[in-house]
């Protein structure tokens, strides 16, 4: 599937998060010899020339995805300031883009384009169902119908999960390597591990956990 014309609307195709199936590997038993060296491209966070940005989002995401992280400069919704784009090869998530845009309203407007490009309705249910659409506040929210931080989980037209979360200037993506919803905002929503004490239970997250960062303005959940 590929969104239409306006610039929040492209996210999907600019971070490959949306309904493009994994890119596919080559087989190992083909071998072409290039006519000339190839150009290094930098593959790697370490190869790369981070701005100040960009490694601010990176401290913010969750540890066990920032190692997969790098920047994500082109094909970018109108209004994204940096963004980074995270590779993982861990079910049930495939890859998982991080954007941050230039004020709350813009990043609002690039995650309310994005689901009703797939026919979602604000405040439709608790996105934690197995399968379908569904779309709410987030648990951070005194006022969940018209609180800004909010989530929308939905398969997409290749059969594939796909959890959004849209939080101050912070828009997130994340594609799934299958069809369960739930399973995608689980693995969104764990914690880094365990910080309560024997017999204590952690609190529930209130946002989901895959960052927590100094961009957002956390008080401003409403």
């Amino acid at each position: 599937m590929q969104d239409s014309s306006s610039g929040a609307s492209r996210l999907p195709s600019a971070a490959a998060l949306a309904s493009e199936e994994p890119t596919p590997t080559p087989s190992a038993s083909v071998a072409l010899a290039p006519s000339r060296p190839a150009t290094p491209v930098p593959s790697r966070a370490a190869d790369i020339t981070w701005s100040a940005l960009e490694r601010t989002i990176r401290a913010g995401v969750r540890e066990d995805v920032a190692g997969s992280c790098v920047p994500r400069r082109h094909d970018l919704p109108t209004g994204t300031a940096a963004a980074l784009e995270c590779t993982l090869s861990v079910t049930p998530v495939g890859r998982v883009g991080f954007y941050v845009f230039d004020s709350a309203d813009e990043a609002f407007a690039a995650y309310v384009a994005r689901i009703a490009a797939e026919g979602i309705t604000r405040n439709s249910g608790d996105a934690s169902r197995p399968s379908g659409a569904s779309e709410g506040g987030l648990y951070i929210c005194a006022h969940p119908v018209k609180c800004r931080f909010r989530e929308a989980g939905f398969v997409n037209r290749s059969g594939f999960a796909n959890y959004r979360a849209v939080m101050d200037v912070m828009y997130i993506g994340v594609l799934g390597t299958n069809d369960d919803v739930n399973d995608l905002r689980n693995w969104a929503w764990i914690s880094n591990g365990p910080t309560s004490g024997p017999g204590e239970v952690d609190p529930v997250p209130e946002t989901p956990t895959l960052y927590f960062g100094e961009l957002v303005d956390w008080d401003g959940a409403g």
